[in-house]
């Protein structure tokens, strides 16, 4: 990939919905009790159980960074799951996540030349392969379950843009995301999950916070949630 120029800017909503690596202070590693459960049966498997996202909450999710004293948000109007599914022991399959539709604004101006694309299709951006881990956060004696992101590789995703965009051309977003859903403990066929504490992102050092929530559910239909023994 090239890297040019400096560059930054970022989009994230489930950088691919996977995580396992370190967690940061707060949150537990993998344990035994955590589990999905699909109908009622604890998840043994791999792959029985795919995951994919039915819309996003107010049909657009965006990051928000601010670089050179230029404020960057990129906006993307839908995400699809690639190839993620509820494992065992309260894991996510390795997969990524593609974005459409997204565009770049800087100082909340529309900027055609740092319009994101991939593969050189305008719009879209594919992230790297993640995985995910259903993990028991702890925090003045409260306890919640966070599903905790991180990069197979390196990095969640290589943003790129334009040779003539104002912030660079090539960008990797590393870091861990954190996703959160508030009724992550009942059976249902559909979820919302939102960026939840402990996230820590950032693009060449500079740190970017997601804007966004997403409604997810099981191809299959069927009711599923997460648990501690």
């Amino acid at each position: 990939m090239t890297r040019s120029k400096p560059a930054i800017a970022s989009l994230g909503l489930l950088v691919a919905l996977f995580g396992v690596m370190a967690f940061g202070t707060g949150v537990a590693q993998a344990e035994a009790g955590n589990h999905w459960q699909v109908n009622g049966s604890v998840v043994s498997g791999a792959g029985s159980h795919a995951v994919e996202v039915e819309k996003l909450e107010n049909e657009t999710a965006s990051l928000l960074t601010l670089i050179n004293n230029t404020k960057v948000k990129i906006l993307c109007k839908s995400t699809k799951l690639n190839n993620v599914s509820l494992t065992s022991e309260g894991r996510l399959s390795e997969g990524s996540v593609t974005f459409h539709q997204c565009v770049t604004y800087l100082n909340d101006v529309l900027s055609p030349p740092c319009e994101p694309f991939s593969g050189g299709n305008k719009g879209l951006l594919v992230s790297e392969k993640g995985k995910g881990l259903l993990t028991l956060h702890e925090k003045e004696g409260k306890k919640e379950l966070l599903t905790v992101i991180t990069p197979v590789g390196s990095s969640l995703i290589f943003l790129q843009f334009g040779e003539e965009c104002a912030i660079g051309e090539v960008v990797p977003v590393s870091g861990k995301l954190t996703l959160i859903d508030s009724e992550v403990s009942v059976e249902k066929a559909t979820h919302l999950i939102k960026e939840g504490p402990l996230t820590a992102l950032s693009a060449l050092s500079n740190p970017v916070t997601i804007d966004g929530a997403a409604f997810v559910r099981l191809t299959s239909g069927l009711k599923f949630k997460g648990f501690m023994l």
